[in-house]
């Protein structure tokens, strides 16, 4: 027998509670399937067709936005262990990302640090700047277009 197990608490003994459908109603019976929409209510625009595509947005794609990437400069004076935690809490890169971008920009001069939208990307810039200008770190990021 399908079912869920019950233990009557009295007897000890177990029983089986049957599953119901899950089509089916208060009464037990199986729902009836949705009834149709006519024809005249199909071509009046009234009700649509559950068959036909839903289209709520218009047909005109948005331009969207093309990608900014925010780039990590190396200088001289900043501690390593305070530009990581900048890329992590200014930026949201993990702990291991961070120090890998860290590393990057120090060998090689300059890394990547993500891509954003560009009112994102020029906010979490400036963001940085001021945290590390408040610190007295001359650290630097600079925003520019994905190509």
């Amino acid at each position: 027998m399908v079912g869920f197990p019950r233990v009557d608490a009295q007897a000890g003994a177990r029983s089986f509670i049957p599953r119901r459908s899950r089509a089916a109603n208060s009464t037990g019976r199986a729902a009836p399937p949705p009834a149709e929409p006519s024809r005249e209510a199909l071509r009046s625009g009234r009700q649509r067709s559950p068959l036909a595509r839903v289209e709520d947005e218009p047909r005109e794609k948005e331009r969207l936005e093309r990608p900014w990437r925010v780039w990590l400069h190396n200088d001289d004076y900043t501690p390593m262990e305070y530009v990581t935690q900048v890329l992590h809490d200014a930026f949201g890169v993990g702990w291991l990302r961070a120090l890998r971008v860290m590393l990057k920009a120090h060998v090689s001069g300059r890394s990547e640090v993500a891509l954003y939208p560009r009112r994102e990307a020029e906010e979490r810039v400036s963001a940085a700047h001021a945290r590390a200008r408040g610190a007295g770190w001359p650290l630097h990021f600079s925003a520019e277009p994905a190509e």
